[in-house]
C-alpha cells in the first residue's frame, strides 16, 4: 500500500472516530446537569484537537512532497 493511500485510509478512520466522539459529546451536553455538560465539553475538545493534528499532518505531507519534487528537479 502506498503512503498516500495509507494516509487517506488513516484520515477516513480518524474522521469516523471524530464523528462518533463528537456525537457522544453532544449527547452528554444535551443530557443537562453540571457534570455531564462538563464531560461533554471535555470530550468535544478531543475531536477538535484531532482535526487540527490531521490538518497539520496533511500540510506537512504536501510540503515534504514539494521539497522532494524540487530536489528531484535539481538532480540531488
Amino acid at each position: 500500500m502506498t503512503g498516500k493511500r495509507m494516509a487517506v485510509l488513516m484520515a477516513v478512520l480518524l474522521g469516523a472516530y471524530l464523528f462518533f466522539s463528537a456525537s457522544r459529546a453532544l449527547d452528554f451536553i444535551q443530557a443537562g446537569g453540571v457534570v455531564p455538560v462538563l464531560l461533554g465539553l471535555a470530550i468535544l475538545v478531543f475531536p477538535l484537537i484531532g482535526l487540527w493534528v490531521l490538518w497539520r499532518e496533511w500540510q506537512f505531507g504536501r510540503a515534504t512532497e514539494r521539497l522532494g519534487h524540487e530536489l528531484a528537479d535539481r538532480g540531488e
